[in-house]
């Protein structure tokens, strides 16, 4: 992770940039898409406990919660992943991206938004995608 933000901050914008494609494209967060959210939140954060790490996520959950509208969860997570953007270094978010279709295939079916959602996010973050992220 950069050393120029909060890893907590930075992990709390990953669970929410997480739970968004996961959550806010079908309205839909299946325990694949849970479980494969919470072991990519953990290989961020080596140096920190499994405890604390998911003490992150579920601060993160409650917030993402808290959200009534899929187009305000939407609007968060640009901001997000936004935020990254700028404090992560280039390589670090190609994993993000890697995360994301992990995430989306999770449940064993991408659907279009959630393709949508992870190609946004690539061009965000300046990460050229092609097909083979998906096979």
């Amino acid at each position: 992770m950069s050393k120029r933000a909060d890893p907590n901050t930075i992990l709390s914008e990953l669970c929410f940039l997480y739970l968004a494609c996961s959550h806010a494209t079908d309205n839909e967060l299946s325990d694949a898409e849970l479980d494969t959210i919470i072991h990519c939140v953990r290989v961020w954060a080596p140096g920190q406990s499994i405890k604390a790490v998911d003490a992150v996520l579920e601060r993160t959950l409650v917030l993402y919660t808290s959200i009534g509208s899929r187009v305000e969860k939407l609007k968060t997570a640009s901001r997000c992943a936004h935020a990254l953007r700028d404090k992560l270094a280039l390589d670090q978010l190609e994993a993000i991206i890697r995360d994301l279709a992990r995430i989306a295939s999770a449940d064993g079916e991408v659907i279009a938004r959630e393709r949508t959602f992870v190609e946004a996010t690539a061009r965000s973050f300046g990460v050229v995608i092609d097909d083979s992220l998906w096979s």
